[in-house]
């Protein structure tokens, strides 16, 4: 293949990669989007198994992080049916979640849970006001041995209780398309302490992908969207990434 020319090359296309490549793209950009899947979205995205949409990760979508913004200012429609009420189901009982602030909801789920409620509220309460907002991103920075931390290591200081870490990697996979033990702790403190919690989500009626086709879209129309494509080098030079080999 004969050397290409781009502004900018986006190696994935999970929802964090397209919503980059369609902004750069939007504002000029030459953008080109390389994806090693034959599908876009990453965990983002839509399977049809025997007639039904299965989403590879999230569940639903958080219109509080930038993403609703995102399409109006690229142009693109942001179709989502809200949910107007939420429950968690714990131990085979629903509670449905409160309209308080996310740290609210947050106690209020552990607290209903009969496994080492004391141990891990002061756990949680102690973490949250020390870092708030970003003060948790800032200081893993700060101490480069914390950096590691997952969220699942920070909790398992306070609980080992497998109730309690299914509900938290429940939390993580719905608002983060990722696991306890895969997200950094530092990652996981600002969404609760300034992303306003689980409150304002909604559903895709038509899947994830259809959403996702729609950035994909606007990436094409300033550049090139790449699938079963793997990057398999960066061209670094002085300094610079100065290119991108793909395979």
């Amino acid at each position: 293949m004969q050397p290409q020319k781009y502004d900018v090359v986006v190696v994935g296309s999970g929802i964090g990669g397209l919503g980059a490549g369609a902004l750069l793209a939007h504002r000029g950009y030459k953008t080109l989007m390389v994806e090693e899947k034959g599908i876009i979205g990453g965990r983002c995205s839509t399977e049809e198994v025997e007639g039904f949409k299965l989403p590879t990760g999230a569940v639903a979508l958080h219109t509080g992080l930038g993403i609703a913004e995102t399409y109006h200012e690229v142009g693109a429609e942001f179709e989502i049916t809200m949910v107007p009420r939420l429950f968690y189901r714990i131990g085979g009982k629903d509670y449905e979640m409160p309209t308080k602030g996310s740290l609210t909801m947050m106690l209020d789920i552990v607290g209903k849970m009969e496994v080492d409620r004391r141990k891990l509220v002061v756990g949680l309460g102690k973490a949250t006001a020390s870092e708030k907002i970003m003060g948790a991103f800032r200081k893993s920075i700060a101490e480069p041995e914390k950096q590691t931390m997952t969220f699942r290591d920070w909790l398992l200081q306070y609980t080992d209780s497998e109730l309690a870490h299914s509900i938290f990697d429940t939390i993580c996979a719905t608002i983060q398309c990722g696991h306890s033990y895969e997200i950094p702790a530092a990652a996981v403190f600002p969404w609760f302490t300034k992303m306003g919690g689980l409150r304002e989500v909604g559903l895709a009626p038509h899947g994830n992908l259809f959403e996702m086709e729609k950035l994909a879209k606007v990436i094409k129309k300033n550049g090139d969207v790449w699938t079963n494509c793997t990057a398999t080098r960066i061209v670094v030079e002085k300094g610079r990434a100065k290119g991108v080999v793909v395979q």
